[in-house]
């Protein structure tokens, strides 16, 4: 079984095993606002190069190594910085500013204007296009920023804004999937617009039979083409993992069943003794980006109940070859505070007797294992913990 997940997709491949191609980009930053380096990554986060910004310019010269792991056009991922190493690559997302993902050709031009936020890319025709996409990220980002600054004067609890911060984000990055939609739309035959088509099947509040519809409109050639048939495998992982939580094995009422699981430092833990007033019990895995984007919610809300009887039991879903990268991914996301345990892969254990077959994926339960909510995040999550604690 192969587990999807949700929000917005990373992109990870390449078109041509073992090709080698040369590159150049040429950079320009205007505005009040200045960096010192530009690092540029590849389809897989790994650095190619770095270059020192000077008058507010830079040039990088690179090779890229394609692979056909999944058939995708190749791309180059272009980070501002000022400091002296970048940050966690994992934590690059088109939610954030100062990184935009070009389409790899011999010659790039890359304008940042930092007083709107706002990358222009050149140098190709592909280019072009994947240049609308990046600015309709910027537009996404740019709103939210100016709502947080509206939400940030409101006499309401820090929570409160918080809430009211993930709400808004919500809506506008929805509004943001529509338009990259209209784009896909506009060009059914352009490999530009099917690799930026991986967020809408990612998209929770879009179900799966529409964005089937949608994914029919691109010309045959794109949907066969190897990167085409894997969006397709994913877009029918989406639709049963829909009619599977339509349907769920457990449902609020219902008893979690019992489960022993190991920690990260190898010790079995037994559900019953682990269990608080209120335990939020998340599945997720490391390869799974919106997963680890929540993490810092997680952090959130337990800083905020842990006192009144709030604990969080992490249950990972990665292969046994991968626990390496699972036990390095708690220390890399300050999740020591939590229980973390290891299931080794979703077809086996407590993953399959629950029948996960998305993530990320969490149950609320109480003291008894009750299950009080399910699939809780952000506002919600503090909405029903607020309920809880009340009463």
């Amino acid at each position: 079984m192969k587990i999807i997940f949700t929000g917005i997709l990373l992109i990870l491949a390449f078109f041509t095993k073992g090709e080698e191609r040369s590159f150049m980009v040429e950079g320009f930053i205007k505005g009040k606002q200045s960096f010192k380096y530009a690092y540029c990554f590849d389809n897989d986060y790994k650095i190619i190069a770095k270059a020192n910004i000077i008058n507010y310019g830079f040039s990088i010269n690179g090779k890229h190594v394609n692979y056909s792991k999944f058939g995708q056009i190749p791309l180059i991922i272009i980070l501002l910085s000022n400091e002296e190493e970048p940050i966690n690559p994992r934590k690059l997302s088109n939610r954030q500013h100062y990184h935009c993902t070009a389409i790899l050709a011999k010659k790039i031009d890359i304008i940042y204007d930092g007083d709107q936020k706002i990358f222009t890319i050149s140098g190709s025709n592909e280019n072009e296009l994947q240049n609308k996409f990046m600015k309709n990220y910027a537009v996404y980002r740019n709103k939210r920023d100016s709502i947080y600054q509206v939400i940030d004067s409101y006499t309401k609890s820090s929570e409160e804004k918080e809430e009211l911060k993930v709400r808004s984000a919500k809506q506008l990055f929805l509004n943001t999937v529509y338009n990259m939609i209209k784009l896909c739309q506009e060009n059914p035959d352009s490999e530009v617009a099917l690799s930026n088509f991986a967020p809408v099947i990612y998209e929770q509040q879009i179900r799966g039979d529409v964005v089937s519809d949608i994914f029919e409109g691109f010309t045959e050639r794109l949907k066969n083409s190897k990167y085409g048939m894997g969006l397709k495998k994913d877009l029918e992982d989406k639709i049963k993992a829909e009619e599977a939580m339509d349907n769920p094995s457990y449902t609020k009422g219902m008893v979690m069943p019992v489960f022993k699981l190991k920690n990260d430092k190898e010790q079995q833990v037994e559900s019953v003794a682990a269990l608080s007033k209120y335990t939020l019990i998340d599945f997720w895995a490391t390869w799974c980006v919106p997963c680890r984007n929540e993490t810092p919610n997680l952090i959130k809300m337990y800083e905020r109940f842990k006192k009144q009887g709030f604990s969080i039991i992490t249950i990972s879903i990665d292969d046994q070859k991968d626990k390496e990268k699972w036990i390095k991914a708690i220390k890399d996301d300050d999740m020591k505070r939590f229980t973390n345990l290891f299931n080794g892969g979703d077809i086996s254990g407590l993953a399959k007797e629950l029948k996960i077959v998305s993530i990320p994926t969490n149950y609320l339960v109480d003291i008894k294992g009750v299950i009080v909510g399910t699939n809780l995040r952000s506002n919600e999550l503090t909405e029903k913990l607020q309920e809880l604690f009340s009463k």
